[in-house]
This record gives structure tokens, C-alpha cells and sequence, in this order.
């Protein structure tokens, strides 16, 4: 993101051809990193909540979770050969001038690979990252609540905790899914369309700025959910606020009493 800012400040690309691979190469990522990791959260909380007590300690453990984002990436870095291969830094000449012999030079960073490659690209990039994902996030996430409903029938157990755990069980699947479809489904749709319609209207360009912000939105959602709904960050979180309110009340309180102390020193030597 930095490296973009600079580009928009500057108007033209300011590194080097090896910069430019490695920033569209991040940011790329971001389209698989996201939806994998949550993928991989939603699959963790299906095998510790529905399956045995042997495999939810496996899931859980961290050796596994460094494992699996270990494989994750390693599949990434394979989908992401076209970037490696057709990213480059292309050189524009403008306004000419052949009196002064004056040219304006402008350096963009891209990806340009064929058109074949880039729907295809695109085609795979959906299906891994977008469809897949999301398919595992509906089944793993909605199986809980059921899973834990039917525990709770099947060992009579019925209690308004019981339902109230079952209703944060099912907002909470609801607010994540809902999330990624509403941040990742206009993403997808847009980089379809961009190659099928020609898109130059300004209005149209800026409302597809905006639309390649929201993945970049439920990146930052999905740890906010998680804090938000676990009692005990939350615990601890207005438990450091509450700290931190006393020590800045103490300091105030030590600064007023040194002021007093030297007003009333200053009073007594006049």
C-alpha cells in the first residue's frame, strides 16, 4: 500500500523492475491469504466442536496451525507463477516536443500476461480463493449450531444458556459469512467484468477503486469479530483501559499536587 502511494503521489513508478514483482506479488496474495486463513479457522472450529476429542487437540495444537499456513502459502506461491512472469515496470512517452527535444517519461508498475493467461488466471484465482473458501466457511461454520443442537436434544439438556450460547453460535456464523460474501462477491464480480465490458467512464473507475477496497475490509472485520466476541480479550482489554485510565489519573493528580505545591511556595516568598 505504501509503494502504491508513492506511485499516486509521484505519478510514476519509482523502483525497481524487482520492486514492482514483489509488491503486485503481495498484493495478490491478499486475494488467497484472507480467505484461506479463514477457511482454515472455520475447518479448526468444525473438528475441536463436532469431532472427537483426539482430533480437536491435533487441530488446535500449534505445530499444525504453522503447518497448514505453511502448505496454504506453498500453494499460493504456485498460483501465482503468471505474476512472477508478466509483472514488469512499462515505460510511457508523452508530449512530445520537438522543438526543445522534451518528452514526458512516466514508469508504471503492472501485470500484463496474455489475455488466454489472464482469464484463466482469474478463473482459477475465483475458484481457489473465492468459491472454495466460501463453501468450506458455509458447511464447517453452519454444522456447529446443528451439531450443538442436536447435542443438547440427544442429552436432554435444555436451558435458556444453552439457547443463548446456540444464538451467539448462529449470529456469529451469520456476521462471518455475510462479511465474505459482501466484501468478496462485487471483488470478483468486478475483475470479470473489467474483462469482459470496457469500463473507461470516470464514475466507473472510481466505484471500482472502492470495490477492491473491500477485501482489504474483511481482512480487518474477521479479527474485530473474533475480539469482539471472546469474553475473555474483552476482559482483558477494559481491564488494560481500566489501568490505563488509573495511571493517567494518578498523573494528573501528582502534576496538580506539584503546581499547588508551588504556587503556595511562590505565594509564601512574596
Amino acid at each position: 500500500m505504501l509503494l502504491l502511494i508513492i506511485e499516486l503521489v509521484f505519478g510514476s513508478w519509482q523502483f525497481s523492475a524487482i520492486t514492482c514483482t514483489s509488491y503486485l506479488v503481495f498484493d495478490s496474495m491478499n486475494k488467497f491469504v484472507a480467505p484461506m486463513i479463514v477457511f482454515l479457522i472455520s475447518r479448526t472450529c468444525y473438528v475441536t466442536v463436532c469431532l472427537d476429542k483426539q482430533r480437536g487437540e491435533k487441530a488446535t495444537s500449534l505445530k499444525f496451525a504453522a503447518l497448514q499456513v505453511l502448505i496454504a502459502l506453498a500453494c499460493v506461491m504456485v498460483l501465482l507463477w503468471p505474476v512472477f512472469a508478466y509483472s514488469q515496470v512499462f515505460t510511457f512517452y508523452l508530449n512530445p516536443n520537438n522543438i526543445t527535444n522534451e518528452v514526458t517519461v512516466i514508469r508504471k508498475c503492472g501485470f500484463l500476461p496474455p489475455p488466454e493467461i489472464q482469464f484463466w488466471f482469474n478463473l482459477v484465482a475465483c475458484i481457489t480463493s473465492y468459491a472454495v473458501p466460501l463453501f468450506g466457511i458455509v458447511y464447517w461454520y453452519v454444522s456447529v449450531p446443528f451439531f450443538l443442537k442436536n447435542r443438547a436434544i440427544t442429552t436432554l439438556v435444555a436451558s435458556s444458556s444453552t439457547d443463548t450460547a446456540l444464538r451467539k453460535v448462529i449470529t456469529t456464523v451469520l456476521l462471518l459469512t455475510a462479511i465474505y460474501v459482501l466484501c468478496w462477491s462485487p471483488y470478483w464480480v468486478s475483475m470479470f467484468a473489467h474483462n469482459i465490458f470496457a469500463m473507461e467512464k470516470k464514475s466507473t473507475i472510481v466505484v471500482s477503486y472502492f470495490i477492491h477496497l473491500l477485501p482489504y475490509v474483511s481482512c480487518v472485520a474477521y479479527p474485530l469479530i473474533f475480539t469482539l466476541l471472546n469474553r475473555g480479550i474483552r476482559l482483558a482489554h477494559a481491564k488494560i483501559v481500566l489501568n490505563q485510565r488509573r495511571r493517567f489519573r494518578s498523573i494528573t493528580d501528582d502534576a496538580s499536587f506539584q503546581i499547588r505545591n508551588a504556587v503556595r511556595y511562590s505565594s509564601r516568598s512574596f
